[in-house]
């Protein structure tokens, strides 16, 4: 065919939106290593919701950017009463 693998494609079509959205891009490509134990994990829960990997990707990410700002936020919230404390 065109002698580009699936991942240097993949890749490719990312760098191209970036450089067409380069301000604020749409969305966002980005390459990860999964171990084949949370693969395996993802697989059976994508056939038993038939969802696809994306949106349970996407999913997980919110999931985790929530858990997150909570705990910045009680901890911040711990800071700032421990700061009014007197000594």
């Amino acid at each position: 065919m065109h002698g580009l693998s699936n991942e240097m494609l993949d890749k490719l079509l990312c760098w191209i939106q970036w450089m067409t959205y380069h301000r604020t891009p749409l969305f966002y490509c980005y390459v990860s290593h999964i171990d084949p134990q949370t693969w395996n994990d993802l697989t059976t829960i994508k056939e038993y919701t038939n969802s696809s990997f994306n949106d349970l990707i996407k999913e997980g990410c919110r999931m985790v950017v929530r858990e997150k700002f909570e705990s910045i936020s009680q901890q911040k919230k711990r800071r700032n009463s421990m700061s009014s404390w007197s000594v």
